[in-house]
């Protein structure tokens, strides 16, 4: 019996022994632990390759290969931690697979000019990429990790001169800092040139725009005069002193598609966003517990050229003053299928704050409730000023949508261009009742003069005397063809 027993313990440690073999040999043989680049003609052909274990061989091998009919890529096998900067020389192409490493320019928070980990020279392009986004990665962050940067004069991370783009397909920005504009990524454009800045499946987190002397704008993101797309993207976490804790947009675009901003504050205007004189359409995005100290918790809007929410998700964001989710201060506004629920301010405009020289469209499945502001300006606030007051125009609302509405410095809100069944239907007062300008009344179409009776009648003789004229020109067009010979 005891000999069974010992030969039992026997088999199962050593199945034990086995499993922990094939568990480890994998990943021992199955990643890589060198640096790769290849560099690729205009053909896609491999004219250039290079393996070694030290990253810094293998960026000289990079900068000595950069060209404008070239490609180079990088794909990392270790970590990195070195303080220099990557730069992608003018009008060259290049691909930097993380490969679930960190990129670790180690300026321990000391800003310097110049202290971004990369800089995109004019009319380059660089994609970052990560082939191992299940890697253990970096202070508790999985996947390939950008980290490091402090800069002085702009961009912790990435910094995009005039006529360059960046692709990013995946990874993470990761406490990068400046005492100037775009805590991860700066975009400076110019009239003329298409600089752009695209991110796909990747995350910023924790950068910041900090210590500056006059201001500093967009913790993670600032855009001048430039591109940016965010797909399936995040931004969280990230803070800027003054306007834009997330994105800071101004003279240019910005289309979000699926992206979570998630805990980005700011102490001026716009937790999440802050846009001015630009455009910018977010689409199925969420906004979460972004905080402004001033206005618009979720979203700053200044002056753009079209503004449209659609599909999105807005709660539990706040702001210091006006605009828990949503500030507005401009015309061209537009909101479609969008729930802001369970936001706050602390004075007007728990959901959405409009200036009074500006109007706001809804359209669609919209709910805009259970939000919370000083005086019972809880949901929609419409600033009533000296001169100007604002309204909500209805572009059709559908089954299910609520809308709370209420204004400064009267007791009535006013809607524009709505039915009464409308405004009844899926509006409410925080305080006061509801005022129609403008009422559209269905029935108004039905009685116009064109559909009174004597209208139908010249309508119809005027029919008979065209379809009286074809018919003779048909048998004016018989008579002609049968006198016609072969």
């Amino acid at each position: 019996m005891i000999r069974k027993i010992k030969l039992l313990s026997c088999i199962v440690l050593s199945l034990i022994v086995l499993s922990s073999c094939l568990l480890i040999s994998p990943s021992a043989e199955g990643k890589e632990t060198v640096t790769a680049v290849t560099v690729k003609n205009s053909n896609g052909e491999v004219i250039n390759d290079l393996k070694t274990d030290n990253n810094n061989e293998a960026w000289e091998f990079v900068k000595s290969n950069m060209g404008q009919d070239k490609t180079v890529e990088l794909v990392m096998g270790s970590d990195w931690d070195e303080d220099i900067s990557l730069e992608i020389a003018e009008k060259c192409a290049v691909i930097f697979d993380l490969n679930g490493h960190t990129l670790k320019r180690n300026r321990n928070k000391q800003q310097i000019g110049g202290g971004h980990v990369f800089l995109v020279k004019g009319g380059a392009k660089l994609t970052i990429k990560d082939s191992d986004p299940e890697s253990k990665g970096y202070d508790g962050i999985r996947g390939g990790v950008i980290t490091g940067g402090a800069s002085s004069d702009g961009a912790g991370g990435i910094h995009i001169l005039r006529g360059a783009s960046v692709e990013m397909q995946g990874g993470t920005l990761y406490r990068c800092f400046t005492s100037q504009h775009g805590g991860a990524v700066l975009l400076a454009g110019d009239s003329g040139y298409s600089t752009s800045f695209n991110m796909s499946g990747g995350r910023i987190y924790f950068c910041q725009t900090v210590g500056a002397v006059t201001n500093c704008h967009g913790g993670a993101i600032y855009a001048d005069k430039a591109d940016v797309t965010l797909k399936n993207a995040k931004i969280d976490s990230c803070y800027s002193e003054d306007n834009g804790g997330g994105v800071y947009l101004n003279n240019g675009t910005l289309k979000a598609e699926k992206t979570f901003f998630l805990g980005n504050h700011c102490l001026d205007y716009g937790g999440g966003i802050y846009i001015s004189n630009g455009t910018f359409e977010v689409k199925g995005c969420r906004f979460s517990t972004n905080e402004s100290k001033d206005c618009g918790g979720g979203i700053y809007i200044d002056n753009g050229d079209s503004n449209i929410i659609n599909n999105c998700i807005f709660h539990r964001n706040s702001s210091g003053v006006d605009g828990g989710a949503v500030y507005v201060n401009d015309d061209k506004t537009f909101i479609f299928d969008t729930d802001i629920i369970s936001n706050k301010a602390e004075r007007h405009g728990g959901g959405i704050f409009v200036d009074s020289r500006y109007d706001i469209n809804l359209k669609g499945l919209v709910r805009i409730y259970n939000n919370a502001g000083s005086e019972n300006t809880n949901n929609i606030t419409l600033q009533s000023g000296k001169a100007t007051t604002a309204y909500v125009y209805n572009g059709g609302l559908t089954e299910g949508s609520r809308v709370g509405l209420s204004s400064t410095g009267r007791n009535i809100t006013v809607c524009k261009d709505m039915t009464k069944y409308q405004a009844d239907r899926y509006y409410f007062a925080d305080k006061g009742s509801l005022e129609l300008k403008d009422e559209y009344e269905k029935s108004s179409f039905m009685t116009a003069s064109v559909f009174t009776p004597a209208s139908i009648a010249v309508i119809a003789v005027f029919s008979l005397l065209i379809i009286g004229g074809i018919v003779l020109m048909i048998i004016y067009g018989r008579k002609k063809k049968r006198g016609v010979r072969p």
